[in-house]
């Protein structure tokens, strides 16, 4: 029969605190971190394009103008130089509220509709 002494009796309560106190160390150090957590985005962007040709011999002023299925438009003005590309993207660009129903686009340069197309 094992009969603990005083000397292992010591021992065995010292190494049952480390422990329990490392155990707390650790139960204490996940509690303090936050939980990780995920946040997710998603949109849908009309991507409308013009572009100078390089025979055009200057810059230009093309004003992009959206209307909405409510009939309210907005506008976007732009300085293109010659042979370069701009694009816009609806709604981000434009200060319209999205709505379901079908919108219409067109490009103004001088007086003169120089692209232009529709979507929903």
């Amino acid at each position: 029969m094992n009969i603990l002494t005083t000397k292992s009796c010591i021992a065995l309560a010292g190494t049952t605190f480390i422990v329990v106190a490392l155990w707390a160390v650790g139960v204490a150090s996940q509690q303090d971190r936050p939980n990780v957590s995920w946040e997710q985005s998603q949109s849908v962007s009309i991507k409308l394009g013009i572009k100078g040709r390089e025979w055009q011999s200057q810059s230009f002023d093309a004003t992009f103008i959206i209307n909405g299925p409510t009939g309210v438009e907005s506008t976007y003005k732009h300085r293109l130089e010659k042979d370069e590309f701009k694009f816009l993207y609806f709604p981000e660009d434009f200060a319209l509220r999205t709505l379901p129903g079908k919108y219409r686009w067109r490009c103004v340069v001088g007086e003169k509709i120089i692209a232009g197309g529709e979507f929903e």
